[in-house]
């Protein structure tokens, strides 16, 4: 799960998210033909993250509450796919889920950059922002 820890007053939006989506507060968010839709694993830039869950039916649109991700200078902690460790502070990383980082995979242009692990390597969360 993405969860916004600061910068982020004043900054939550709501726009309309894709037909057939079922998204859960925290997830990242991409832009699809002008709708937002779940991110795909592999994504190093996520648009915006859900700040509710939302289900959408076929053909169906409707809007969602969101907070910007990449560029907004809000910091987020992080769910990350695998342990962490201090190595991993300073380096971007694309995504492994819509919400989780993927901290063995280093961003080839933005992705998510990790300032703080937090707790103890199997806790998986870090501190940072999107590019």
């Amino acid at each position: 799960m993405l969860r916004a820890l600061a910068y982020d007053s004043g900054k939550s939006l709501s726009l309309e998210l894709g037909a057939s989506q079922t998204i859960v507060k925290g997830d990242g968010l991409v832009w699809s033909s002008g709708y937002l839709v779940a991110a795909a694993a592999g994504e190093e830039i996520f648009d915006y993250v859900a700040q509710e869950a939302k289900t959408t039916a076929g053909g169906k649109y409707t809007f969602i509450d969101v907070l910007p991700a990449s560029g907004s200078n809000i910091q987020y902690e992080v769910d990350t796919y695998a342990n962490t460790a201090e190595a991993q502070r300073g380096v971007a990383y694309e995504a492994k889920t819509k919400s989780q980082i993927d901290n063995g995979t280093s961003a080839t242009a933005n992705g998510f950059f990790v300032e703080q692990i937090v707790g103890a390597a199997a806790n998986k969360k870090v501190i940072g922002r999107f590019l």
